[in-house]
C-alpha cells in the first residue's frame, strides 16, 4: 500500500514538474521574443537597399525614382529613423503610385536596413491615336503613360479603332 502511495505521489510530482517545466520554457521564449522585438524596434534605419526586377529589360524605374517615391520626394527622410516608426504599408503604397510599378515589397532587416523589391509592369505595345495621344499598353491591358526616363522597344499600333479609348481598360 505504501508503494502505491509512493507511485501516485511520484506520478503527481512528475506531472507537476513537467507542467512547470513547459510553462517556464514557454514563458522564457515569450520573454526573449519581446526583448528581441523591442531591441529591433529601437534600431535606427541605416540604409535602403533597392532590388528592381528587370527581367524584360525595362528601365522605367531605377533606384533614384524608387527613393524619391519612398521618401515622398524628400519630405520624409527614412535614414536615421527608428525602425519602429517606419510604416511599411505606407511605403509600399507610395511605391505603388508609380505607374510602372506592378508590385512592391518593403521590409526591414535585422541590421536596421530597409529592403525594397520591385517588379515593373511590362508594356507590350505602344499605341498612337490619330489625335496625337501616345501611350503604352501593358500585358494586363492597362494603359501606361510614356516615360521621360526610358522608351520600351515594343510594337507600335495605330488605326481608327484607337481613337475610341472607351474600349481600353484604364
Amino acid at each position: 500500500m505504501k508503494t502505491e502511495k509512493k507511485e501516485i505521489l511520484k506520478s503527481k510530482l512528475s506531472h507537476w514538474f513537467m507542467v512547470s517545466f513547459y510553462g517556464f520554457t514557454i514563458g522564457l521564449f515569450i520573454t526573449v521574443m519581446v526583448v528581441i522585438h523591442t531591441k529591433q524596434e529601437k534600431k535606427i534605419c541605416k540604409d535602403i537597399q533597392v532590388k528592381i526586377n528587370n527581367e524584360f529589360d525595362n528601365y522605367f524605374v531605377d533606384e533614384k525614382v524608387t527613393l524619391d517615391y519612398l521618401t515622398d520626394f524628400g519630405k520624409d527622410s527614412l535614414i536615421g529613423k527608428l525602425k519602429g516608426k517606419l510604416d511599411i504599408f505606407l511605403l509600399e503604397n507610395r511605391l505603388m503610385q508609380h505607374p510602372f510599378i506592378a508590385n512592391a515589397n518593403v521590409f526591414k532587416d535585422l541590421d536596421g536596413n530597409i529592403e525594397v523589391e520591385i517588379k515593373q509592369k511590362r508594356p507590350i505595345a505602344r499605341l498612337l491615336t490619330e489625335n496625337g495621344l501616345s501611350f503604352y499598353l501593358d500585358e494586363n491591358g492597362d494603359i501606361l503613360p510614356l516615360s521621360n526616363q526610358f522608351t520600351s522597344r515594343v510594337m507600335v499600333l495605330t488605326g481608327e479603332r484607337l481613337n475610341s479609348l472607351s474600349t481600353i481598360k484604364k
